[in-house]
């Protein structure tokens, strides 16, 4: 529902309208009167249309300036929003991909320091794989904002 605020032009046309009515009664003032006077002393030559469509030019020009505005504004705020989910997924995918890289630091310390590799320790590397694979492929197939929170970082060691 629209606040009666965003129909600025409306709102002051009718201001304007009141105005125009309230002085027409108080002082009398035919202002349609003179417009059709001003616009008779250009009858002879034709004028009178020109201006008329200039008029009908203006209102239109007017109207899709309305429009285009509204448009970009929407187009702007849909834009934020696309811009925070990108930046939602890439925090996400940066967090998954980090705890990856430790568990792989964390496998080749213990490699290092123990100058073997046991195969309890490939397994919990390959599980490790498994689930950065696993999440970064939920992230790459989401659909919309919700599965994008969905998809949390978990430890992979």
């Amino acid at each position: 529902m629209r606040s009666i605020l965003e129909l600025r032009a409306t709102l002051i046309a009718s201001a304007l309208c009141v105005i125009h009515i309230v002085l027409s009664l108080v002082f009398g003032i035919e202002t349609f009167e003179g417009f059709l006077g001003f616009l008779a002393r250009f009858e002879p030559l034709e004028l009178d249309e020109i201006f008329l469509g200039l008029v009908i030019v203006l209102i239109g020009a007017l109207w899709d300036l309305s429009v285009l505005r509204s448009r970009e504004r929407r187009e702007r705020a849909f834009e934020k929003k696309r811009i925070k989910a990108l930046q939602a997924t890439m925090i996400n995918a940066t967090e998954i991909v980090n705890l990856l890289v430790a568990s792989v630091k964390l496998f080749r310390y213990e490699a290092e320091a123990t100058g073997r590799v046991s195969s309890m320790d490939i397994a919990r590397l390959d599980a490790a794989i498994g689930r950065t694979h696993d999440q970064l492929e939920d992230l790459r197939n989401a659909k919309t904002t919700r599965d994008l929170q969905s998809v949390r970082p978990g430890n992979v060691n």
